[in-house]
């Protein structure tokens, strides 16, 4: 099993801080916490991005307690996105959420 520590740095390794965005999946939210912080230390704008379940989670990031003292939101898009099962050719409606966020 994985450490937090590990946990985090396959996190900002997987989104490539030069990057600048954010893909929230799976992990626990403390965890995105700690890469949003490091990705802001490095970049002036970071960008939040969910699918589905996540989005919660996305909304979560840029509005709870931990993060609200010291980032700003500067802008929020939603979309949604259609894919095609490629088991039974159906087409899904996936709902999408991108959130801009800066330091104060």
């Amino acid at each position: 099993m994985e450490t937090e520590q590990k946990v985090r740095e396959n996190i900002v390794k997987k989104t490539k801080m030069e990057d600048n965005l954010i893909y929230i999946g799976q992990k626990p939210l403390l965890v995105y916490i700690s890469t949003m912080q490091k990705m802001l230390e490095n970049h002036d704008i970071v960008k939040i991005e969910a699918l589905g379940k996540n989005i919660s989670k996305a909304v979560d990031l840029a509005t709870n307690k931990f993060t609200s003292q010291f980032i700003k939101i500067n802008s929020i898009k939603v979309d949604s996105l259609e894919k095609v099962n490629s088991r039974d050719n159906k087409v899904y409606r996936t709902s999408k959420i991108m959130i801009e966020i800066s330091r104060r």
